[in-house]
């Protein structure tokens, strides 16, 4: 029975291999007779339960770069070479680790842990080069832009937590100017994320309270439905809840009105204690952090329900702007090779 992640997390992973391999060797001289799932984080890493389920019909284990070729044309509708090697990339990374999922630190409330990446994330970027340059042929198909925004996503995720750890090193160091630059960098990847996943309807905060919201039949169950959306998602539970972030998503209006507020209000304690001289105020950056939070619940903002712009344009113009970082993540003060 496969269980990717709690809560529906955002976050590209699973082990390709192994999910093969195990179901047959575990089958063996035993009384088992099939596969299961549990539904959890079924809308993640669809791949993964793809796979899984394809192994009810398998005699024996398939070699995973072949079956990755029926994927391809099954999702695209023909092979196709350059996105076959795109997720056989992705099989080696996101999809070989060995550690499990962890929860992206964009997601989680700021602090100063360093974010576990267990791939070269650089290798995600050439996966998505790959894919893009197919465009010219699966630009239309749903499938596609899909995975084009998924892939962007992730690798605008991870760039995000290798910056982070850079900034974490600099604070250690006592590196203000480092740590500054860094907090306008991390600020600008949330803020293209935003743009990027606000281009397709699976990747809208809007879209799912909206949603929740047509359930209800009166303004009060709509209020009711509204709030509980927004706390399944952000809290999990009252103010402080220890499930916070729990099913975080990584969401257009929830990047730009719930994370990157997060972080800015997380960068201003930061700045405040290099200017004053003293040591970071966790105390008070925390009960600032859990205010904002619960008075998020109950805000009521109108988030966009339909997607706006061209997912394949802004993919193809962020891999253009972030080309440079991804040949050397340690550097910092790199010019946009593009505007917005």
């Amino acid at each position: 029975c496969q269980l990717l992640n709690f809560g529906g997390q955002a976050g590209m992973a699973g082990l390709m291999e192994s999910t093969m391999t195990e179901p047959f060797r575990a089958a063996e001289g035993t009384s088992m007779a099939g596969v299961g799932l549990s539904m959890e984080a079924i809308f993640t890493n669809g791949i993964m339960f793809e796979l899984l389920l394809d192994e009810a019909w398998m005699e024996a284990p398939t070699p995973t770069d072949d079956w990755i070729k029926t994927y391809v044309k099954a999702r695209y509708g023909t092979h196709n070479p350059s996105c076959e090697t795109a997720w056989k990339i992705l099989k080696n990374t996101v999809f070989n680790r060995p550690d499990g999922f962890h929860a992206p630190n964009l997601n989680t409330r700021p602090g100063l842990r360093e974010p576990f990446i267990d791939y070269d994330f650089r290798e995600i970027y050439d996966a998505l080069e790959l894919l893009l340059g197919q465009s010219w042929k699966f630009g239309p198909l749903d499938t596609y832009r899909f995975d084009v925004v998924e892939l962007t996503r992730q690798l605008l995720s991870d760039m995000f937590d290798v910056k982070h750890k850079v900034l974490v090193l600099a604070w250690k160091n006592e590196d203000y100017e480092t740590v500054r630059k860094l907090t306008f960098r991390l600020l600008d990847i949330l803020q293209d994320m935003e743009e990027l996943l606000s281009t397709h309807e699976m990747f809208l905060l809007g879209k799912w309270i909206s949603d929740a919201e047509r359930w209800g039949i009166s303004d009060t169950q709509k209020r009711l439905y509204r709030f509980n959306a927004k706390n399944q998602i952000t809290l999990w539970g009252p103010q402080d809840s220890n499930l916070g972030d729990y099913g975080s998503k990584q969401w257009a209006g929830l990047i730009s009105e719930y994370y990157l507020p997060r972080w800015k209000m997380f960068f201003d304690h930061l700045h405040d204690a290099f200017q004053s001289g003293k040591q970071f105020n966790w105390s008070s950056f925390e009960t600032s952090c859990s205010d904002f939070e619960q008075e998020w619940q109950e805000t009521h903002i109108e988030f966009p329900s339909e997607p706006r712009g061209d997912s394949i344009g802004v993919a193809r113009r962020l891999a253009q702007k972030y080309r440079k970082f991804t040949d050397d993540p340690e550097e910092i003060s790199f010019e946009d090779q593009t505007q917005h």
